[in-house]
């Protein structure tokens, strides 16, 4: 039976192991999309299976995080890992041009924010409350205008 000391020193080694391997979940999703593009692949079948491939491998590497992410971080900071998780994936898949890193950084996003109002809200008081429904309504008011701003742009990539 493992004593606490020995729990301690094992828990920085095993979140390395499992960040490396979610990190290669996701350079399999990409190297793989490389492979079938560059290969000798072709016909329409071909390209959607490496879209379904895609798209379950970069889901799997982010539940995986996200799993990791709710261990390890204190009970008050896993909405923002969650939330650095979903921005960290939305750009990562606007810089490499990855519709579903993408997609996965919104979900994340979604994710915190669901549970940012089911859960999160009711541990404060009225003010803070009301801040925070202020706060929420002007980012979402600049993603709107954002949204109309650049339609055209943000179809194409989403």
């Amino acid at each position: 039976m493992l004593g606490m000391a020995e729990i301690a020193r094992s828990a920085p080694r095993s979140t390395l192991w499992s960040c490396l391997t979610i990190g290669a979940l996701y350079a399999s999703g990409l190297i793989g999309r490389r492979a079938i593009h560059d290969g000798n692949a072709s016909g329409a079948s071909a390209v959607v299976a490496d879209r379904v491939a895609r798209i379950i491998v970069v889901v799997a590497a982010t539940w995986l995080m996200t799993i990791l992410l709710g261990y390890r971080l204190p009970a008050n900071l896993i909405t923002m890992g969650w939330g650095l998780e979903g921005i960290v994936l939305l750009l990562g898949g606007f810089l490499i041009r990855e519709r579903a890193l993408r997609l996965a950084g919104l979900g994340m996003l979604f994710l915190c924010i669901l549970k940012l109002f089911v859960y999160d809200l009711r541990e404060l008081e009225a003010l803070g409350r009301i801040i925070s429904f202020v706060v929420l309504g002007l980012v979402l008011l600049g993603v709107s205008w954002t949204y109309t701003k650049y339609k055209e742009q943000l179809r194409k990539l989403l």
